[in-house]
């Protein structure tokens, strides 16, 4: 973890919200991808991947009213029904390779086969379809009987689109995204259940890309402003109202949701961990025969080979729980051969199943290695984890919703 963030650990009862230098964050991001290349290089038997998670620490004050006992409470059951859900999407089916050229042609989108007849080079879900990003910067739904386009965003040189540009929540049907660059630059939110504008709110601070996404959760949507020192805002869609925020806030808000993750050996005191902030995305690693939640415990950042980057220790420890507080206990596959490559969450299907897929985040060549794109759907109740789209043949890379592509 870096510096910002224990600096959001130590300010979170602060009355100010705590800044945070997402710039700082990507390119520490960057110096980390740069180590693991270096180690790949040097013929290491085992990839260690550096995960900087932006993730929100909590105080000991910060507690739910009935917090969870120590032992994971839910009841196991093989013939357990899952509720309704979002299909599992994913595609290993585009044309190009080169970071700006990754035009997808179809969509695996649950059992069905998605022809989007479109450029498109982003994709995210919702809970009526899927969200797209075209290389022009385009905006569309689709609900797979009908595509729409609802609006136009700036595709910035050198970022990717999964990044910065169009937000989904993890439950819900709303789309967020800042309008092109410009004098008269807005924050829009649209509803791809109701195929409406929920609000189009003026961001002068934001001209022209002083402003970037951070998450939406439930009717809110976070966002960074730089213009603002780089503080935390957030847009109330209901009442179009923006305002200040901070950590704590976030926290609480992403706490009162299902579909997150709390990080650490309590679930009072841990970290609430949010996909959408970090680019790094989380990750969870094979333990014997089980998946654990990774997070980085101490990073001394000692400069070792002198290219100063910070090369020092890194300690990782495992476990967590999800926001509701059940104990994450995930068992892999019987007879599964783990991935070479750490697990990253891309997609929630409903409340108890989400889905991670080995090697996502990965931009140095690894689909060649042993596992990488196997996806598998991790079901919290029912504490197990299956194998539903084994990694593509040979070298092709795998494109799924919400993170980065390959680079």
């Amino acid at each position: 973890m870096n510096t910002s963030l224990r600096d959001l650990k130590r300010h979170v009862d602060a009355s100010a919200p705590p800044p945070l230098d997402v710039e700082d964050i990507v390119a520490r991001g960057d110096a980390r991808r740069r180590r693991r290349r270096a180690a790949l290089a040097a013929g290491s038997a085992s990839l260690v991947v550096l995960a900087i998670v932006t993730s929100v620490a909590l105080t000991e004050s910060i507690r739910r009213s009935n917090p969870p006992a120590d032992n994971p409470t839910p009841s196991v059951a093989d013939t357990a029904t899952p509720s309704a859900s979002r299909p599992l999407t994913y595609t290993d089916d585009y044309a190009g390779g080169a970071p700006d050229d990754w035009l997808m042609r179809t969509i695996q989108y649950g059992d069905r086969v998605l022809h989007l007849g479109l450029d498109v080079t982003a994709i995210d879900v919702t809970d009526d379809g899927l969200a797209l990003v075209a290389a022009d910067g385009g905006i569309y739904v689709t609900d797979e009987s009908s595509t729409e386009k609802i609006g136009e965003t700036t595709i910035q040189e050198g970022m990717s689109y999964a990044n910065w540009g169009v937000k989904t929540s993890t439950s819900g049907s709303l789309v967020a995204w800042f309008t092109p660059s410009g004098p008269d630059r807005s924050l829009v939110v649209y509803d791809a259940h109701e195929r409406r504008m929920l609000a189009d709110v003026p961001r002068p601070e934001c001209v022209p890309d002083g402003c970037h996404l951070a998450t939406v959760v439930g009717d809110r949507v976070y966002y960074w402003s730089d213009a603002r020192w780089r503080r935390l805002m957030v847009l109330d869609v209901p009442t179009e109202t923006g305002s200040n925020t901070n950590a704590r806030a976030l926290a609480e808000d992403l706490r009162s949701h299902p579909r997150g993750f709390v990080k650490g050996d309590s679930y009072d005191t841990g970290e609430v961990v949010n996909q959408d902030i970090n680019t790094e995305a989380v990750f969870f690693e094979p333990r014997g025969s089980s998946l654990e939640l990774s997070r980085v415990v101490r990073d001394t950042g000692a400069d070792i080979d002198g290219d100063g980057e910070g090369d020092g220790e890194v300690v990782f420890g495992y476990g967590g729980y999800d926001t509701t507080g059940r104990r994450l206990d995930l068992r892999l596959p019987t007879g599964y051969t783990p991935a070479e490559n750490p697990y990253v969450l891309f997609q929630w299907l409903d409340d108890d199943r989400f889905a991670v897929m080995a090697g996502a985040t990965n931009d140095f060549g690894l689909s060649g290695w042993s596992g990488y794109g196997d996806i598998l759907v991790c079901d919290i109740a029912r504490e197990r984890c299956t194998l539903a789209a084994p990694g593509p043949v040979g070298d092709g890379f795998r494109l799924v919703p919400h993170l980065t592509l390959p680079n």
